[in-house]
């Protein structure tokens, strides 16, 4: 690399100050001597901050000394100093070398005569899932240091012997989900350890601005230990409460067919850990030439002969997480074709001891619903009529209540209508 770059012109260059020459002198001084320099590595660095998008950055890799003792931090820390001198760093940003994340604690432009920035190695990750079913992850940085409340050092039995640790990661969209008492597990999956966020540990407020709210970058978060949940906790993938929100989505019918011009109501049926629920939906088309869907879920088909073809996907997904989704295929057809369901939803096939589910049956045929009505009969020996209450609540609904579980075999639903017949499978579960 060429140490007058920037005299190719021909051109005589001139400088404002001698401090903007002795600039000029000293950046291709280093671009000239920085290949033959030990310490020069080639590092990821986040392009956007947030952004989880990194491209390569020219740096030198140096150790970071504590100036008050003079003691080396170890191999936790890192000074990189960019070959740029104009490079611009910040707080907060990720990088990415020796198989480590690392975030910016500290950095400095052009005022020291050098773009530099200190990281700080990420030993962990963040991982939480959020009321609707979102999943995050974020590298942390766990302090090694525990530190304890004052008013507890003297106590006999403090509430927290442990005391408590910081966590520092990038304040982004993600981290500032983060709400106080949330929890997260960290180690292996054969022993996980719980921390909690206590309700005001959350410190977000560490402005880069004075006078901007919005201005912090770094998210620094106050700790202590807690228990593990193994009812709703996912330890194996070490997600605090990653089993309490399982989102699923089914709908009726499972595909459409019909001829251009046809409307046809999809009906959605959300679940949280198999019971029903009652967040927001949304609906989508794969092709609007083929199908169009409104925003209650009304399908209208449009034409056999696009350019796209005469199938599409409808998705119908949960607004605030698009991962619980269901796809209803559409076929527009021009010759006379019969598809028959019979669907009972919701479609979780059991009922826990001590609750009653109401569950409704509906005929469709391609894809429409039919008025038709069903006479509901149940079987399921050696299962005893006390241990649960059958109902038949009118045509379509139907409800049973489980007064005590019988795992063995299930209890069988029959619904008929004419020709037209379905059998539905109940399991009588137990309370857990």
């Amino acid at each position: 690399m060429s140490a007058y770059r920037y005299l190719n012109s021909g051109s005589p260059i001139t400088f404002q100050s001698s401090s903007e020459a002795m600039l000029f002198d000293f950046q291709s001084m280093l671009y000239s001597q920085y290949n033959l320099v030990p310490g020069a590595y080639s590092v990821q660095e986040e392009t956007v901050f947030g952004s989880g998008i990194f491209n390569n950055v020219d740096v030198r890799i140096n150790h970071v000394v504590q100036s008050s003792l003079g003691k080396n931090l170890g191999d936790d820390w890192k000074q990189l100093l960019f070959v740029d001198l104009f490079h611009a760093t910040g707080i907060g940003y990720l990088y990415q070398f020796d198989s480590n994340y690392w975030i910016s604690v500290f950095s400095e432009n052009i005022k020291n005569f050098a773009g530099s920035c200190t990281v700080r190695r990420a030993n962990n990750n963040l991982r939480w899932i959020d009321e609707d079913g979102n999943y995050y992850s974020e590298p942390c940085i766990i302090d090694y240091t525990m530190s304890r409340p004052k008013e507890d050092l003297g106590a006999t039995n403090p509430m927290l012997p442990e005391g408590y640790i910081s966590i520092f990661a990038q304040l982004n969209d993600r981290t500032a989900t983060i709400k106080g008492n949330q929890r997260f597990l960290f180690g292996p999956p054969s022993n996980r350890t719980c921390l909690r966020t206590f309700s005001r540990g959350i410190k977000n407020f560490l402005n880069q601005e004075t006078d901007d709210d919005s201005s912090g970058q770094l998210l620094e978060l106050s700790v202590g230990g807690w228990e593990i949940n193994e009812q709703t906790d996912d330890l194996v993938n070490g997600i605090a409460d990653g089993l309490k929100y399982q989102y699923t989505i089914s709908a009726s019918p499972t595909s459409i067919m019909g001829n251009v011009g046809t409307s046809i109501q999809i009906i959605p049926s959300l679940t949280l850990n198999n019971n029903p629920s009652n967040k927001p939906l949304s609906y989508s088309t794969s092709s609007s030439y083929v199908a169009t869907v409104s925003a209650s879920g009304l399908v209208t088909l449009i034409s056999s002969a696009s350019s796209t073809g005469s199938m599409c996907n409808i998705s119908c997904y949960m607004t605030n997480n698009t991962s619980a989704s269901v796809i209803i295929p559409v076929s527009v057809i021009t010759l006379p074709y019969t598809i028959t369901e019979i669907i009972t939803t919701p479609n979780i096939g059991y009922v826990l001891e001590g609750s009653s589910t109401v569950f409704n049956t509906q005929l469709f045929i391609n894809g429409i619903p039919q008025a038709n009505t069903f006479i509901f009969t149940t079987s399921g020996s050696p299962i005893i009529p006390t241990n649960y209450i059958f109902t038949s609540i009118d045509g379509n609904n139907f409800s049973i209540e489980n007064v005590h579980r019988y795992l063995d075999s299930e209890l069988t639903v029959t619904a008929t209508s004419g020709s037209y017949i379905s059998t539905i499978p109940i399991l009588l579960k137990g309370a857990y």
